[in-house]
């Protein structure tokens, strides 16, 4: 593109010298804005891919209170749950170092939890 305005401002002399650098300096200045619109786009199909797995766990992931339970749990069962995740650290495998580092969390009673990865696939 920058070889065809500088052709065709030299071969016809119809451009001054500043509008031929002026429109060198547009043509950097899309390449940027190229560059810039690709990387927000793939940003943003990663975050809708996240987006879209969680609506899809919301969905398709069936209530554990069901009417139709008979099934009574043991006397000493609490009867509110409650999960407290202090300082964890966690690694694919043993010899490997963590990749999560000092998360920390609770979850309450009735509460849903859903753990997505850089790209939005859905982990546990």
């Amino acid at each position: 593109m920058a070889v065809i305005v500088v052709s065709i401002a030299v071969n016809t002399n119809m451009y001054s010298s500043g509008l031929t650098g002026l429109a060198l300096l547009g043509i950097v200045g899309f390449g940027q804005n190229v560059k810039s619109f690709i990387s927000t786009w793939t940003a943003l199909e990663l975050a809708m891919g996240a987006v879209a797995r969680i609506q899809h766990l919301e969905t398709t992931t069936a209530s554990e209170h069901l009417p139709a339970e008979k099934e009574t749990p043991p006397p000493d069962w609490p009867s509110a749950g409650h999960i407290v995740f202090e300082a964890v650290e966690a690694s694919y495998r043993s010899d490997l170092p963590p990749v999560l580092k000092g998360i920390s969390l609770q979850v309450f009673p009735g509460q849903r939890l859903g753990i997505c990865g850089r790209t939005g696939r859905f982990v546990a």
